[in-house]
């Protein structure tokens, strides 16, 4: 028989169970009947994972799952033992959770051999007298008498029996010739799966039934992608409804809340078409897995019944679905009895349209109870009746890892969201950390998971389900994040907005949980954060690791430590543990004493052996003997990981047999179809400590390409880096960081050019402009002067040869370079401007230079010069198309210099001539794409409102600006129009905050150095107002000591008005120094020539000279 490649053995069920050899046949003397049907069982089932308790309850279902395991192990025992006996001890492997029977190349069973047979196969010929001697008393197959098995597996038992007995008479009489094989038919199994039925009722009467039939047609292959999402499939279908079976992929967990979530897109799909009644189930279900998958056997029956059982619009569960009853909201509806079904069943039901959006996703497997929590429920629960009643949360759970802060947390949403509350649930990760908008991401393509062809449509029917309105550009900035995976600058607060209406609008109260927020990433936390500052009803609910930095979501939050559980608690739940009777007391005490209140420790403790959670970890690993290797490799992806980025790695058949392994070792959870997480993070650091040095470099970069194909970029740059291939992170973060740039997202591209620099820019060209579009990201991010933009472009123009005309590298450089003069000294802009002036080649190159003379003369205050140099540089701008304009400053010059230009006009006297240019400036903002245009454009709107003394359009614009700039957190002019909104207030009698005064200044010191003196005298004019003259006049003198240090020198004509006016308020005031302020204060105007400021403040001082040598006499 060897010659043939033919099994040596066969192990058959047919009569007594029996070994069979050429040499004779060995009965399998097991001391229990149900040995030999589980043997039976597993053999039908060869390299399929069974939970303990699974089979604790197919062949004990009058115990409890205590007793069933108890029940098991004693039964294995003795199996493994006759199993040993007969050589066969390496087929049934046996883990702390599961079982798996491998059928080896050596050995056939009964179902392998028939097959083989019937198709005719040469291997199996050899074998045909033996079979035919075997069956030729028609012995039943695997029938030992009543065992008081489950009805699941009697059932399985009686249609196996028919199976094998289609099977044995065509192979015994009649072998197919090995030129034609005979197709074999589908294996038949027995599986845990997830049955949803549907039940359709044209909403119009049709009375052709073939035009139902056609419809329904129509309608099915809808309905099985939108299933396929959830990972259903369809079983059954009929011109009266489908069945969909969840679960039916082995590497697919969480089938039951993937069949409610299903549930609830089906229906949106359905609704305007049929009335619907659905029932939904889980438990055993006879699978035929061909190559059109059908499901059998009583619960299809019965799944059919509780659809019929519903109301139009309603769906009916049984007792399977108790538990997760009160998070969909579902109500008991008593039991009753349903044909061929021997017992009475349990029932619940809800509304289809009333199934949550967002359902909780287990964070635990059910055997831990929840136990010694009770004041931390009722802390949370005080705290959520105060968002009730309008008044917003923002409270963390801090804790060491494996302290219960998720469980916590979950147990507290759990409660919510059965009375209806929406619950929003964010998870940060280890992985996603560093990759900008991740979390937020993540979050949306959740909610919208499902329910329509496209985002578009599914972002439709979402809105339509949660009663949700969005406005054309809302929606706009949704769809393009989702297909961007980011925010494009500008667009952000737009963004914020949506997201908010999303989540929640209205006044009703919602519950937004960050679980890990240590791990989510700053630019979703800078949007969360802004969310929740505008939700009263939100009740923003974070838990976190001590040890990482607070980050942005921790501003303003109260933090509460997560204290151990007491020693009464730890008991229950180790009580409570599967296989718990196997521990003594004494080791119960050991490990309460050493688990130390962390309910993971405690759980690693029930462990047989009791070891430290370390050696239980290491044992876990240990036990998936070779899949191990599997999970390391999954571990390189994160906490979380897709199985078909695991197939680039790994073999596929080897990959699935691993992550099944996994799954029912519950090392792994599933989080949707075909993706995995570590059932906690604790369990991913220690696989990942488990790659040595050789692995990282092979599997890594192999792991970042994968992720890298998918548009992972921030992730896969990591792995680069971790492998060593600093050249390929460097390259991989760039391109993340330039596309980020490119949507002018800078939230996103600043932290990614951060990595660029830290890894180094490069060499030649590409490094220098890798520093110059990090220069540009951070001209956005921090505005105009920022200490940061100004050292990369001097170390771009200390690295170049020399300084040529045309070289774009060397203009860009010396324009950026020019922007941060300010840090230098007062008139250092002038020297930029005059070199970019010498490089300058192209039209917008010599505007660029032009404008940058008259910047500076308008800051320095020499407006006579300043005039005509800007008017020049405004018409050369207005030629240029808009692309070319913005190539080396973020904002468009028209905007900036009309807005400068308004002001400038202003000072000389031209008050039409500056209402004009601020209506250009505004008018231009408005058509700009960028929205720094609008936040600069009503700055210089509400400066000119303020130097006319029009208080009410002061706050109007500063007001605008401010809007505009804190949405986009635009730091620099956020700040500029914080300070006119205090001078604003202050007018009306609001005194300014003086720490926030303080903080403006050190946001003016960091993003705009140059301006200094424009900030202090926004500042000095609004405690002023308040009558803070005592504070103001020190920071008068601050200002006036440093004033001809700084490029801001034109506002130091009214910074001397303004402490003459401090002087005068005091109670013994100097009549000498008012004097001599004002004087000062009319000379630097006269020799700015800002007649209109003297007009308003000294319109009797004499006349301001005419000419450019006269303004430098009188300086």
């Amino acid at each position: 028989m060897s010659s043939h490649g033919a099994p040596a053995r066969w192990l058959s069920f047919f009569g007594q169970a029996s070994l069979i050899a050429p040499g004779g046949s060995e009965p399998l003397a097991c001391k229990y009947r149900n040995g030999i049907l589980l043997l039976g069982f597993l053999a039908a089932h060869p390299e399929r994972i069974f939970r303990r308790e699974s089979l604790a309850d197919l062949f004990w279902p009058q115990l409890d799952t205590s007793a069933g395991r108890s029940n098991l192990r004693v039964v294995l025992t003795d199996l493994l033992g006759v199993l040993k006996a007969v050589g066969l001890a390496e087929c049934l492997e046996t883990q702390r959770e599961w079982l798996s029977f491998h059928l080896p190349e050596n050995l056939w069973s009964d179902e392998s051999l028939l097959t083989a047979l019937r198709a005719g196969e040469m291997r199996g010929t050899p074998w045909l007298g033996f079979v035919r001697e075997r069956l030729a008393s028609d012995p039943p197959w695997l029938d030992i008498g009543d065992a008081r098995t489950s009805e699941d597996f009697r059932e399985w038992l009686g249609v196996q029996r028919i199976h094998l007995e289609n099977l044995f008479p065509p192979a015994v009489d009649a072998p197919a010739p090995a030129a034609a094989p005979v197709v074999a038919d589908s294996s038949l199994e027995l599986a845990i799966l997830a049955l949803l039925r549907l039940d359709l009722e044209p909403l119009q009467e049709i009375g052709d039934e073939r035009e139902v039939w056609r419809r329904m047609q129509a309608d099915e292959a809808r309905l099985v992608r939108e299933a396929a999402i959830h990972g259903g499939v369809l079983v059954d279908s009929g011109i009266d409804g489908a069945t969909f079976a969840f679960g039916q992929d082995s590497l697919h967990g969480g089938y039951r809340w993937q069949s409610l979530r299903a549930a609830a897109n089906l229906h949106a799909v359905l609704a305007p078409r049929y009335r619907v009644r659905m029932g939904v189930l889980a438990g055993r279900v006879l699978i035929e897995r061909g190559s059109v998958p059908r499901a059998s056997g009583m619960r299809v029956r019965l799944v059919e019944q509780l659809a019929m059982s519903a109301q139009p619009g309603e769906i009916v569960a049984d007792e399977s679905y108790l538990d997760l009853a009160p998070a969909f909201g579902g109500t008991t509806r008593g039991s009753r009895r349903f044909r061929g079904v021997t017992r009475e069943v349990e029932l619940c039901g809800q509304s289809i349209e009333k199934l949550p959006a967002f359902l909780l996703l287990p964070v635990c497997d059910g055997n831990a109870p929840f136990v010694g929590r009770e004041a931390t429920l009722a802390e949370l629960d005080a705290r959520w009746q105060r968002v009730r009643q309008g008044e917003a949360q923002r409270y963390c759970l801090e804790g060491e890892a494996g302290i219960g802060k998720t469980r916590a947390v979950y147990e507290f949403a759990a409660r919510l969201q059965a009375v209806g509350t929406p619950i929003f649930w964010l998870g940060g990760r280890s992985e996603t950390a560093g990759h900008p908008w991740s979390a937020l991401h993540e979050l949306l393509t959740r909610l919208l998971c499902g329910a329509g062809a496209d985002w578009d449509e599914r972002l439709e029917r979402f809105l339509e389900q949660m009663g949700r309105k969005l406005g054309h550009e809302q929606r706009t900035a949704l769809l393009r994040f989702l297909a961007n995976h980011g925010v494009v600058h500008g667009e952000r607060s737009v963004f914020t907005e949506a997201f908010r209406i999303l989540l929640g609008d209205g006044g009703r109260p919602l519950l937004i949980v960050v679980d890990d927020a240590q791990w989510v990433d700053a630019a979703s936390s800078a949007v969360l954060r802004e969310i929740t500052a505008q939700a009263p009803h939100a009740f923003f609910l974070l838990t976190r690791r001590p040890v990482h930095c607070a980050g942005l979501l921790l501003d303003g939050c109260t933090t509460q430590p997560l204290a151990p559980l007491d020693d009464g608690a730890a008991y229950a739940i180790l009580d409570a543990m599967p296989d718990a009777d196997l521990l003594d007391r004494a080791v119960h005490r050991r490990i309460v004493s050493s688990a130390r209140g962390l309910p993971i420790y405690l759980l690693a403790g029930a462990a047989p052996n009791g070891a430290p959670l370390a050696e239980h970890l290491q044992g876990m690993s240990n036990s998936l003997d070779k899949a191990v290797g599997v999970m390391k490799v999954a571990a390189l992806f994160g906490i979380q990981f897709q199985l078909d980025d695991l197939f680039a790695l790994v073999p596929p058949e080897i990959a699935e047999a691993a992550v099944g392994q996994a799954a029912a070792s519950r090392l792994i959870v599933s989080r949707g179809p075909r993706t995995w997480a570590f059932f906690h993070p604790l369990l991913h650091s220690h696989l990942r400590g488990l790659l040595d040095a050789p692995e990282i470099r092979e599997l890594a970069p192999r792991a970042a390409q994968v992720l890298e194909r998918r548009g992972e970029l921030p992730q896969a740059a990591a792995l680069f880096e971790e492998a060593g291939a600093g050249g390929l992170a460097r390259e991989t973060y760039l391109r993340a960081a330039s596309q980020a740039l490119d949507r002018e997202d800078t939230l996103a591209a600043c932290p990614l050019f951060e990595h660029v620099a830290r890894l180094g820019y490069g060499t030649g060209d590409a490094g220098q402009w890798a520093r110059l579009r990090h220069a540009r990201a951070l001209v956005i991010k921090d505005g105009y002067g920022s200490r940061s933009v100004h050292q990369i472009s001097r170390v771009v123009r200390q690295s170049l040869p020399a300084l040529l005309g045309g070289d774009e590298i060397a203009f860009k450089a010396t324009a950026y370079a020019y922007l941060g003069a300010g840090n230098e000294r007062a008139d250092a802009g002038l020297e930029y401007a005059e070199e970019m002036g010498r490089l300058a080649r192209t039209p917008i190159q010599l505007q660029t230079a032009a404008w940058a003379r008259a910047n500076t003369l308008f800051w320095l205050g020499r407006f006579m010069e300043a005039r005509p140099l800007l008017e020049n540089a405004l018409a050369t701008a207005d030629a240029l198309p808009f692309a070319e304009r913005i190539r080396y400053f973020p904002s468009d010059p028209l905007v900036l210099g009309n807005g400068q230009l308004a002001w400038m006009r202003w000072f000389m006297g031209d008050g039409a001539g500056a209402r004009a240019c601020i209506e250009r400036a505004m008018a231009h903002a408005l058509g700009s794409r960028l929205r720094q245009d609008k936040a600069i454009a009503y700055c210089f709107a509400a400066v000119l409102c303020w130097c006319e003394g029009d208080m009410a359009g002061l706050a109007m614009n500063a007001n605008e600006a401010w809007i505009v700039a804190d949405g986009e957190d635009y730091l620099l002019w956020k700040t500029v129009a914080g300070l006119l909104l205090a001078v604003a207030r202050a007018t009306g009698g609001e005194a300014p905050k003086l720490l926030d005064l303080l903080a403006a200044e050190n946001v003016m010191r960091q993003a705009y150095p140059g301006g200094l003196n424009t900030g202090r005298w926004i500042g000095i004019a609004a405690l002023l107002a308040a009558g803070q003259n005592f504070i103001a006049l020190q920071v008068i003198e601050r200002a006036l000591g440093e004033g001809r240090q700084q490029e801001h020198q034109y506002c130091l004509m009214d910074i001397w008005r303004l402490k003459a006016q401090a002087l005068e308020a005091l109670p013994l005031s100097r009549r000498a120094s008012v004097r001599e302020a004002h004087a000062q204060a009319v000379r630097c105007a006269q020799a700015a020539g800002a007649r209109g400021w003297l007009d308003r403040w000294y319109p009797d001082s004499f006349a301001v000279p005419e000419c450019a040598s006269e303004l430098a006499t009188s300086a």
